[in-house]
């Protein structure tokens, strides 16, 4: 038995408003109820049962959920990358992350950044990040493929280009980096990385990795991110001196808006022209 399950019943309780006292009742007392919820006892599976069942909480299908936790906080971050709508209870998923332990955990807060990121709360993930930096090493597994990807746009919403380019290096020393993620991800991994070297103005290997992006993006028929990699690789090509290049690819980029949406065409338009 995972001695966290008591953090997530004290969640519930507390969520559903229901005194110790009131759960209690009949199962355990109120003082080995507080024991429970701060993981200072692992009680018998049974009272486990009783306690979750008085909350309306199968115990059998929390367990079930425990196992699939991962899985969950996968499609929540999928979601994130996407911009789609995925409907999660944050704390809860949390908490589940917890009863999960070891890396399951770890995951569920890199991605709690992401999520931060897409609402702008710096400060946040800067205090989340601070934590995980002490926990994470450099390892050939997922957990660091996500943390370096959230730690590339953290740096890149700060202006802090040059630290991104030396976390987007450590994971790209990695033999095999390519398969600890789907297509996809690597294609948002290299534009950000790209991205990053053009900001500190190296030109020439930003070119090597928007161009990995580019042919992802193409691949899978992703044309605004298309759009957005050779408004990048255009301007790369200009500071390298490579003018037919430039303005061929700010050409290109220009038909590719016909594909657009209208209301986005002349955002890209502006961007485009002012390359």
């Amino acid at each position: 038995m995972n001695n966290n399950l008591g953090s997530f019943l004290k969640l519930k309780r507390i969520e559903k408003n229901i005194r110790q006292d009131d759960l209690c009742r009949g199962i355990c007392t109120p003082s080995y109820l507080s024991r429970i919820e701060n993981n200072h006892v692992v009680a018998d599976e049974e009272i486990y049962i009783l306690l979750f069942e008085r909350l309306g909480i199968a115990y059998d299908q929390l367990l079930e959920s425990i196992e699939h936790i991962d899985e969950k906080i996968e499609k929540w971050y999928d979601s994130l990358l996407n911009k789609e709508e995925y409907e999660v209870n944050i704390e809860e998923l949390k908490g589940l992350s917890i009863i999960g332990g070891g890396s399951t955990s770890i995951k569920f807060e890199i991605v709690y950044c992401r999520y931060l990121l897409e609402h702008d709360d710096l400060t946040e993930v800067s205090k989340v990040l601070k934590n995980l930096k002490q926990i994470i090493k450099v390892a050939n597994n997922r957990t660091f493929f996500l943390y370096t990807n959230v730690l590339l746009l953290y740096y890149i919403k700060t202006n802090k280009f040059s630290e991104a380019v030396e976390a987007g290096v450590e994971l790209l020393q990695l033999v095999g980096y390519e398969n600890l993620a789907n297509r996809f991800e690597l294609g948002i991994f290299y534009y950000n990385f790209s991205l990053s070297l053009k900001n500190i103005y190296c030109y020439e290997e930003a070119l090597i990795y928007i161009e990995k992006a580019l042919k992802i993006f193409k691949d899978e028929y992703l044309l605004e991110r298309a759009l957005a990699c050779h408004i990048i690789l255009g301007t790369c090509y200009n500071n390298s001196r490579k003018w037919d290049d430039a303005i061929a690819t700010f050409r290109l980029a220009e038909r590719i808006l016909i594909y657009l949406p209208k209301e986005d065409q002349n955002k890209y338009l502006y961007i485009i022209r002012g390359c």
